[in-house]
């Protein structure tokens, strides 16, 4: 509130205000005050940083929910064991993959419950188990025989990753899995009907190289003595003219039925099938046939294959 003192005649006039708020504050200078003002911004701060801590806790946690869900109702398998060997975790699929509850499983060995000791290999999948604990790098992705707790033989596909403490030492390793049973029973098939095959290949190369003997040793030497036979016959002074020419016509027959026999043994194993393999034995095939017989065959190589197996070919 404005205030007007009257002024003495002939003297100024003076005014003056009641209202401190129209001057300028001065900064406590008050130790105590200054004191409680520096706690006060210290105790926003730090409320300030615990509701920051609290939202980044909850964005955590709420992570956490939906990794362990994704785990959760994962199709693959995931669980974690320890350094020992023993499992600490198995999602749901796992449990129902390997027909084990939660409380028979966790806290056991994997060798003896889901791992086999040997497989049927004879591969020694303890000493496998142990060695995984101890290097986990070594064996990022590895394929093993597994067992389910009804005793039916799986084959999984792992990866798996070392979790190593603060020295370094491996403190759990975590294993993903998942079933290659179909593939390697697929695979099992496929070797035993190669093998299969193979033996029915070296039967009938067996069978071929009788053949080319007994037709060698027996019907082309029996061949070769009846042209000797009729050549003898021949060069004969008591033969008449007919009986001659009757002589070159047989010697002749047996002549050409030599050439066969021996065509018939080079075809049965082509000298060039067993030098060049199966594509320049195929070209000469082509060629001996001539480009007048009929139909018409174009033999066109464009392959960079090696050649195959002997027996194959």
């Amino acid at each position: 509130m404005d205030f007007t003192e009257p002024a003495e005649e002939g003297g100024p006039e003076i005014r003056g205000a009641s209202n401190d708020s129209e001057q300028p504050s001065k900064p406590s200078t008050d130790p105590l005050a200054v004191e409680c003002e520096a706690l006060r911004q210290k105790i926003q701060a730090l409320e300030a940083d615990a509701a920051r801590r609290q939202a980044m806790l909850a964005e955590v946690q709420q992570s956490e929910a939906k990794y362990r869900e994704l785990v959760e109702e994962s199709c693959s398998i995931v669980l974690r064991m320890d350094a020992q060997g023993k499992v600490t975790y198995a999602n749901r699929h796992a449990l129902s993959f390997f027909g084990y509850t939660e409380s028979a499983l966790l806290g056991e060995h994997v060798v003896g419950t889901i791992v086999p000791f040997v497989e049927r290999s004879g591969r020694n999948l303890a000493e496998l188990i142990d060695d995984i604990c101890e290097h986990p790098e070594r064996y990022q992705d590895n394929e093993n025989e597994n067992v389910r707790q009804d005793g039916t033989s799986t084959w999984i596909a792992w990866t798996n990753k070392g979790i190593r403490d603060a020295s370094g030492h491996p403190r759990e390793i975590l294993c993903i899995g998942n079933d290659i049973t179909a593939r390697k029973l697929a695979e099992e098939a496929l070797q035993e009907e190669q093998q299969a095959l193979r033996q029915l290949l070296e039967l009938q190369q067996h069978d071929l190289k009788l053949v080319a003997y007994e037709i060698h040793d027996g019907v082309a030497q029996l061949l070769a003595g009846a042209t000797m036979q009729f050549e003898a016959f021949d060069e004969s002074q008591n033969a008449d003219t007919a009986a001659r020419r009757a002589c070159r016509t047989g010697r002749d027959l047996l002549d050409r039925a030599l050439v066969e026999t021996r065509r018939l043994i080079a075809d049965l194993r082509p000298p060039v099938l067993e030098e060049s393999g199966i594509v320049d034995a195929v070209e000469q095939l082509i060629s001996a046939r001539g480009s007048h017989t009929s139909p018409r065959v174009e033999f066109v190589r464009d392959t960079q294959i090696r050649r195959l197996d002997p027996l194959l070919e």
